[in-house]
């Protein structure tokens, strides 16, 4: 209501029910329509941060980094399983026990895991009373 009363005075000078109301309504269902469509993609696309992308770099500069890239030198690990690269990279990928290690720390829920999301929360619910 607020934030109406303010788009009401700043748009004509004064303060009139059809702005007001208007603008209050709008600023309140905008939020709503965000979050809605969050959760539609959410729900379509599965967790957020599932996939991973390993880079087999010569080192951890960023023209090597670029350069691996640019040679192709990557293995994917798809939201389905699935597996996308060069074979001997990927057989590779699966024969270094880091990488297992690392994707079961991130499945496991741990605390920055739930600090992500209840900071995430907060954001929504920052933005819907705004």
């Amino acid at each position: 209501m607020l934030l109406g009363c303010c788009v009401s005075l700043i748009v004509s000078g004064r303060l009139t029910a059809r702005l007001v109301a208007g603008s209050t309504i709008a600023w309140s269902f905008i939020p709503l329509f965000e979050v809605a469509a969050f959760a539609i993609v959410r729900r379509r696309l599965g967790r957020l941060g599932v996939c991973r992308t390993y880079v087999f770099a010569t080192d951890t500069s960023a023209p090597a980094i670029l350069e691996a890239l640019r040679a192709k030198r990557t293995v994917v690990y798809g939201v389905d399983g699935r597996v996308y690269g060069d074979p001997a990279l990927v057989r590779l990928a699966e024969a270094d026990s880091r990488l297992r290690v690392r994707d079961a720390e991130r499945a496991d829920g741990g605390a920055l895991v739930w600090l992500s999301r209840i900071t995430g929360a907060l954001g929504l619910l920052g933005v819907a009373l705004l």
